[in-house]
This record gives structure tokens, C-alpha cells and sequence, in this order.
């Protein structure tokens, strides 16, 4: 019988040890337990010592963009890559991708895939799209575990202005009712009764628009 894994256990912030139990429910634990390591591990690239030399890098690359499902996605076709050429120290040298960080992140994954392998409810390894069929579905589902995870940061993108509003979320954020909406970032002028709405039902709208929505990285 398998025991229960508490976010306390995973040796991660609460916001990523969220992410991976919310993932191991909706079917796509092995990536989350990609994207938790890479996040962990702060995967970079080499600085360029010239801006005409990190343009040059960029149209030459040939690692994956995320597909347009934003850097969370792009972390994890980046591992997959990785793991695909063997877990070869040359190719994070020849994709400018610091070594020490790519390794330190292939170690934390193990880590966490024998941690959590007493709750898993589906394969831990790493499931590189190429070898396995994946479609539009599979990047969603990891999306709104990342959204799920990440709640208490969730931010709206405003289209008439060049910034993100934060969103209250149900799924509990530290030092706050987790039923009740966290406060607008944004200032204001006061409103009329007329003006006043209900709170957000922030699933709905996920689920209706994800691409004006992301989980936004902690403070480091």
C-alpha cells in the first residue's frame, strides 16, 4: 500500500512540491519532475560577451523554443534533448548551456523520482517526445499544475497595459484565507456599487484563455 507523500517531504519550495503532487493527479508527473529539477537547478546558458554574438548564438541554436507553451515548456523540451544525447557533457558545451547546472539538475530529478515514486501513479523516467506520442494535451495538463502550484504568483496579462494583474486563487497562498481573493496589485480609483464584481473564478478563466495566464517564477 502506498503511504502518502506531504509537500513537507519533498525537499523543494512549497510552490514546485504543489506542482508535482497536483501533476502525479493529472497524469504528467514524469514532466513536472523534469521542469522542478531544471527550475531547481537554475539552468543557464553561457553569457555572451556581446550582444551581436548573443544574436548570432540564437538564430544558430538549435535547442527547442517551447513551442509557444512558454519557458516552463522550453526547460523541459531542453532536458529531453538532454537526455536523448545521452546525458553528454559535449552537448551542453556545443548548445552553450552551463554543464555544472545540467548535471546538478539530472542528479535532483533522481532525487525527487525515488522520493515520490511511493505516490506515483504513473511512470517517473523521462518521457522525451520523441519517443513517445505527445500532443497539445499533455503541455496543457502540465500547465495547469505549474498554475495550481504557483497560485498564490498567478498573474493575469493585461491587454491594455504592459504589465499583470495578480489573481486570487483558491489554491492557497501563505498568510491569507485561502477562500478569499489575494489583494490587487494594481492602484485604482474607488469604485461604485455598479462596479463592484464578483470574485474570480480564476479555473474557469484558465481553462477559457490559458494563453493570457502564466505562473510566474518565485523570488529567488
Amino acid at each position: 500500500m502506498k503511504r502518502y507523500v506531504g509537500v513537507e517531504e519533498l525537499p523543494l519550495e512549497p510552490s514546485l512540491s504543489r506542482t508535482l503532487i497536483e501533476a502525479n493527479d493529472l497524469g504528467c508527473l514524469s514532466q513536472a519532475l523534469t521542469v522542478a529539477a531544471t527550475l531547481s537547478a537554475e539552468i543557464t546558458f553561457h553569457q555572451a560577451r556581446s550582444k551581436g554574438k548573443e544574436r548570432k548564438r540564437k538564430q544558430l541554436s538549435s535547442l527547442p523554443d517551447g513551442s509557444g507553451w512558454g519557458d516552463h515548456i522550453q526547460l523541459l523540451q531542453i532536458y529531453e534533448n538532454w537526455d536523448l544525447a545521452g546525458y553528454d557533457p559535449d552537448w551542453c558545451a556545443d548548445n552553450d548551456l552551463q554543464k555544472r547546472s545540467m548535471m546538478f539538475s539530472e542528479d535532483v530529478r533522481k532525487q525527487l523520482s525515488q522520493i515520490i515514486q511511493k505516490i506515483a501513479k504513473g511512470p517517473t523516467e523521462v518521457q522525451s517526445s520523441s519517443r513517445h506520442k505527445r500532443n497539445e494535451h499533455d503541455y496543457e495538463k502540465l500547465r495547469r499544475a505549474l498554475c495550481v502550484g504557483y497560485g498564490n504568483q498567478l498573474a493575469e496579462r493585461m491587454l491594455h497595459h504592459n504589465g499583470y494583474r495578480t489573481l486570487g486563487y483558491s489554491g492557497g497562498s501563505h498568510g491569507s484565507n485561502g477562500s478569499e481573493p489575494t489583494e490587487d496589485k494594481t492602484r485604482s480609483p474607488p469604485a461604485s456599487d455598479k462596479d463592484v464584481k464578483q470574485p474570480v473564478d480564476v479555473d474557469s478563466k484558465i481553462q477559457a484563455a490559458p494563453e493570457r495566464y502564466l505562473a510566474r517564477k518565485g523570488k529567488r
